[in-house]
This record gives structure tokens, sequence and C-alpha cells, in this order.
């Protein structure tokens, strides 16, 4: 709570919104009026005179910054503006004086309105070296300075907590010569305007920077620089504002403060520092709801004081005629009486709805001891953990409130420990953690949140948790929350087995791709030495089954996803060797492959591929005789939940005298059995040339 109205009365004393700023500036207003009475009834009126003879007077010089909100910026069209350049127009307005106004950096105008080459600065800080140099008017604003430091890092408090860092000031600002005049122990970097001090350290360098807390906020807000904050403010010394005069003009530093009191009095002052610098202030809104009823409680008390001394009179005439009624109060006494009996009566009726309403009240009140009891029973045996925590500062703080058995063996702690402290203290992770996000918004909405698993660090506690947030009807917030780390190691470790299965697998594709490829060229060299045409073709056929299925495995060791093929692209591949395998110049045979993306498991991989090359071979062999060119096309359609694979060729067409289903040829025998190995059925149709549409489901089912 200290340090919260440190920072309120910092930045409210330049914001106007404090009410004992309020009423001293009341206090000011009244002695500043008077003040300007009487130095211009001595001085002849001479305010109207100046008017009279601005244009016999030369402009008045002025420098500005452009780089220090709010005070002095530069509009849209790139003209200088702000509560400063504002305020100087109007105090040389209310003199009659004009102004020339010139611009550049904080060193720029400093060096020339010390060298005489400028007037007058509107916004100077006032400081002892300064006062050699310069002559200052009257205070007219006041601010408090703050280190900006990087989300993450603790804020400085003060000066002294800076020794030995690297701090980034304004060259020449009053925060520069202020750690000068305090011999301040470590590295000053100088920059030459507050947002490029501040984009220093928000790229990492440096450790903070020093400036006034209020124009710090707004270039943060301005600039976009969201991974800086504004520390406390510093108690070491404060910026007081006024115009910086050229040093030995004393008739234009007299001008300049009558026309300081001219618009602080006539309410132009109030009109520019709303406009600049004033935020809604919410005593305004005090005040207009504590007037109404200050003056209607003024106005009960009047009516009540006559209504006394009405009464007074009263009284005494009733006095006087207290005697005469001597006799009637006898007789009211009887009444009196009568209706004493009639109350008593009435009492005793009320006596016993009374206690009747004591029973229930009793019951009542066992009920909710008995709820408070069952409440407390699930609350100290339920095995997750369960804190409570008091919402404070508008949300931006959590107090713990209470906190279960199971939260003291999850977080290690005693709830005793635990009881009272913020949140901020008990966990130091919880930033990182992102559970305060969830606390906000949900203290906000009413409306409960599930925080994912998220793991939590600080110097005692490293854990995977697991949150459940609401809100109580008491405004309270709930978390329940469940330690998942094992969970989490666990998860871990199946990843890391699933991986290293993974690497086994490919490796077990690759050594049986090897394998096969080993087979397929000890065929290859054993047809070299088979004289005989028919032998070395069986040989060549087997070489091509195992090649088939060498591509396979090689393209799923290769393959991302060890579980598919890609068959479209395996398909390609194979009629493009087989192709070169059976096409001759005499017999130029075109193959045609119609299969997009489709992807299948090794079970139907496999068999397919032995399919086509089998399918594919014959009608290479078979379908076009000697000098005759011709056409293969593969294609695979979908229907349903089942695959139809379809090899067509124009050739001479199927023998009609040959049973396909029952020929005792190798090939067609392995191509029947493969059909049946994937759960499918093949048909043959002999139309302008040989036709096979082998029909399978999708997924094959193992066992």
């Amino acid at each position: 709570m200290k340090k919260r109205s440190e920072n309120n009365l910092g930045e409210n004393t330049l914001l106007r919104s404090h009410p004992t700023y309020i009423k001293k500036k009341s206090q000011r207003s009244a002695r500043w009026c008077c003040f300007l009475v009487v130095v211009l009834f001595f001085t002849g009126w001479s305010v109207g005179g100046t008017g009279s003879a601005a244009g016999n007077q030369p402009e008045v010089r002025v420098g500005s910054e452009l780089d220090f909100p709010p005070y002095a910026i530069a509009d849209k069209n790139g003209r200088p503006d702000g509560f400063s350049v504002e305020l100087i127009k109007a105090v040389c307005g209310a003199m009659g004086l004009s102004v020339e106004i010139s611009t550049g950096s904080w060193d720029t105008v400093w060096s020339s309105l010390v060298s005489g080459q400028l007037d007058v600065l509107p916004i100077v800080a006032k400081t002892p070296e300064r006062q050699s140099l310069v002559d200052f008017s009257l205070p007219h604003t006041e601010t408090f300075d703050a280190f900006f430091v990087r989300k993450g890092d603790p804020p400085l408090s003060t000066i002294a907590a800076a020794r030995g860092k690297e701090i980034v000031v304004m060259r020449s600002d009053a925060a520069h010569h202020e750690l000068l005049e305090r011999n301040f122990q470590g590295n000053l970097i100088l920059v030459d305007s507050i947002p490029n001090g501040l984009k220093l350290i928000s790229s990492g360098k440096h450790n903070a920077f020093l400036c006034s807390k209020l124009i710090g906020t707004l270039v943060l807000k301005k600039q976009g620089l969201t991974n800086l904050i504004a520390g406390p403010i510093i108690p070491d010394y404060k910026r007081v504002f006024s115009f910086g005069v050229k040093k030995g003009d004393r008739e234009l530093l007299e001008k300049l403060n009558q026309g300081l009191l001219i618009v602080k009095t006539n309410g132009e002052y109030d009109r520019i520092y709303a406009k600049w610098l004033t935020v809604e202030d919410p005593w305004l809104k005090v005040r207009k709801y504590l007037l109404p009823v200050g003056i209607v409680t003024i106005a009960i008390f009047l009516i009540a004081g006559i209504w006394v001394v009405m009464l007074q009179r009263l009284v005494r005439n009733r006095t006087r005629e207290l005697a005469e009624k001597n006799e009637m109060l006898q007789h009211a006494q009887e009444e009196l009486e009568a209706r004493v009996q009639e109350r008593t009566a009435d009492l005793a009726q009320a006596n016993q709805l009374l206690q009747v309403e004591i029973t229930e009240h009793k019951q009542t009140e066992e009920t909710l001891k008995e709820s408070e009891l069952r409440y407390r029973e699930l609350f100290n045996n339920i095995s997750s953990g369960v804190a409570i925590y008091e919402v404070k500062d508008n949300g931006s703080d959590f107090i713990f409130k209470d906190f279960n058995k199971a939260g003291e063996r999850l977080d290690e702690d005693r709830r005793e420990d635990i009881i009272g402290k913020s949140i901020y203290q008990a966990r130091p992770g919880i930033k990182e953690f992102g559970l305060l996000n969830v606390f906000e918004r949900v203290w906000k909405t009413g409306i409960p949140e599930h925080h994912p698993a998220s793991f939590y660090r600080d110097e005692r506690l490293k854990k995977w948790f697991e949150n459940y947030v609401y809100k109580l009807p008491s405004g309270e917030i709930v978390a329940v929350y469940d330690d998942i780390t094992e969970r989490k190691q666990a998860e871990e470790k199946i990843r890391a087995s699933l991986l290293e299965k993974e690497i086994m697998l490919k490796e077990i594709h690759h050594r049986v791709k090897n394998n096969l490829q080993v087979i397929s060229s000890l065929f290859g060299l054993q047809s070299g030495y088979i004289q005989d045409d028919k032998s070395r073709e069986i040989f060549q056929e087997s070489q091509n089954r195992v090649g088939v299925m060498a591509k396979i495995h090689t393209m799923l060791y290769q393959s991302e996803d060890l579980s598919k093929v890609d068959f479209g692209g395996f398909i390609r591949d194979l009629a493009g060797r087989l192709q070169q395998s059976y096409a001759t110049a005499k017999s130029p045979i075109e193959i045609h492959v119609d299969i997009g993306e489709v992807s299948m498991t090794i079970e139907t991989s496999i068999p397919c591929g032995l399919i086509l090359n089998e399918l594919v071979s014959n009608a290479l062999k078979h379908a076009f005789p000697e000098g005759k060119g011709g056409e293969v096309k593969i294609s695979m359609a979908t229907e349903g939940d089942r695959f139809v694979l379809m090899v067509q060729d124009n050739g001479i067409g199927f023998p009609a005298d040959v049973d396909f289903q029952n020929t005792q040829t190798l090939g067609l025998e392995l191509v029947r059995l493969l059909v049946g190995q994937i759960n499918g059925t093949i048909d043959l149709a002999v139309d302008g040339g040989t036709k096979f549409a082998i029909t399978f489901p999708k997924a094959i089912q193992k066992g």
C-alpha cells in the first residue's frame, strides 16, 4: 500500500487529480489573483499598454524540442506543439508579445539559450547548475522521475539502488545533472531524446533509463515498447518546470511572470492543462454528488433547528394547559391501563412467535455448521490441490486466503506459511507460469477457465501443474490443480521409445531392401550363365518380383510415415522400369499411369505391386506381336470403401480358349494368390484388348 501511494501521489501532482492538490491550487489561485491586482495597480495597467505597443516590439525567440511528450512534440504537420508550447504562446499573447518558435534537440536549444541565440525555452527543470546560466520564471508544473527497466528485471526505487549499473539518461537533462551532482557510482550512457533512451533499454542493452515517469509512460505507449515497465517514483529529487529566460533579460522575465499569473487567473492555464495533462478526476465525481447531499443536509439541520424552537414554544403552551387537563389525564390513565393489558396480550403472542423464530434460527445455524463441516471435510480430503485467493488492487494482486492439505503436499509448503501472502511472494515463478492472466480474466468475466498443463519453475519447485480456475460469489478466486509431473515424464519416455522404435523400423526396412537387392543381383548374375532362353526369362521375372518388394521397402525407410507408401509414385517408377525392360524399337509400347496421390500400408502395397508387375509384364510380352506397337494403361478408382485397380491394353486380347482362373502359368497363379491375400476379387474383360480389374478393401484386416 505504501508503494502504491507513492506512485499515485507522484504522478497526481502532475495530473492534478489528488484532492489535496485541488485545495492547494485554489488557495494559490486566490493569492496569485490578489498579487496580480496589486501589480496591475502599481504598474498603471502596463499590460494594456504593452498590448498596444506589441507591433513595435521584437519577436520573442522561443526554442522547443520535438520529442518530449506531452510538453513538447510535433503535430501531424510537423509544427511544434504540446503543453509548454501552447502555454508560452498563451502567456506571450496575454502580454501582447509575438513569438517565433524554432525547434531542435534538447542539447541544441539549451546551448542556443545559454549563448543568447534564443530568448526563452518554455520548459526547463530548475537546478542549481542551470541557475548560473539562465534565469527562471515562476514554476508552472512539477513532475517526478523513475527508472524504466525491462520486464522481469528488479525495479530500482532510488538512485542508490542503481549504483554500479549502466544507466541511460538524456544528455543535459535534469536527470543527467542530478546524477552528476550526486557523484553517481555507475556508468552513464547519454542519448539525445527520451524515445531513443527507452528504445536502447528495450533492445536489451544497459540496465535502466532515468526520466520523468509520466513522459516515459506516454512514450512507451506511443512507441509500443511493451517489454519495459516503470519503477516507483524515486524520492531523491523532483523536477520543477519553469520558463528558461536568457540570462539578464529582466524585462522579459517580469513579463513572462505576469503573463503566467494572468493565464492562471483567467482560466486559460486550466484549459491548457486539461487538454494536455489532466486525467479524469474521481474526486470531481464525488464532489458532484457530495455538494447536493451537503446542501440537503444543511437544509435538514436548519429545518430541525426551526422545529426545535417551535417545539419549545409548544411545550410552554402545553405546560400551561397541563393543570386544566389533569382530570382528563386520569381518564387517559384508565384507558392506558386497558391498552397495556391489550398490548400485554399482544406481547405474549409476539413472544411465542419470537421463540419459534429463534428455534428456526438455531436450526439454520446447525444446518450451516453441518454444511461447513462437509465443505471442510471435502476441502481437506480432496486429492487435488485447492487454493482460495482474495483479490487486491483491482485484480493486480492475489492473496492466499485458504490452502488445503493436498496443496501442501503438491506445493511442498505449509498452510500457515502461505496464508496472507501475495502470490508473487509465495510463488516467484508465477508470471512465467502463465496462471496470472487466467486469474485476471476469471476475476473480470466470472467465466471458469482451464489452464492446461504448464511447467512451473522457481528456486524451490520444478513441476508440471494443470489448473481449473473459477470465481466465488464472494469475489474470491479458486484454483483447483494437480501435479502431472509423473504423467509428463511418462509421456516423454513414450515419445522417446516411439522415436527409438521408428529408427529401428527404418533400419529393418533398409536391411530388408539391401537383402532383396542382393537376391536380385544374384538372380541377375545367375541368369548370365543360363543358355536356355526360357530359363533365363524365368530368372528375369523372379528378379523383377524381388525388385518390386525391394522398391517398396526403399520407399518405406525413406518416408516420414513408416506406416504408409506413396503407391502412385511407386507405380510410376515400376512402369518406367518395365517399359525399359520389355519395349523394343520394333514394337514401341507406351505405358500410361493414371493414379493420383494414394497411400497404402506395406501389407497392401507389396501384393498390389507384385500383381501389377505380373499383369503389365504379361501385356508387354504377349499383347503385342512382333512389330506391332500399342498402349498399356494403369489406373485406380475408388468405390466407397474399396479400391479398383485396373490394367488394360489395346493388344490382341486374352486367348478365348484359356480360363485365366484355372491356368497353370506361374504369373496368373501368383496374381490369383495375391488377390486373395488382400481380400479382393479379379475380373477379366476382352473387348479390343485385355482389361483386368482388381477390387479390394482400402483397409485390410490383419490376422
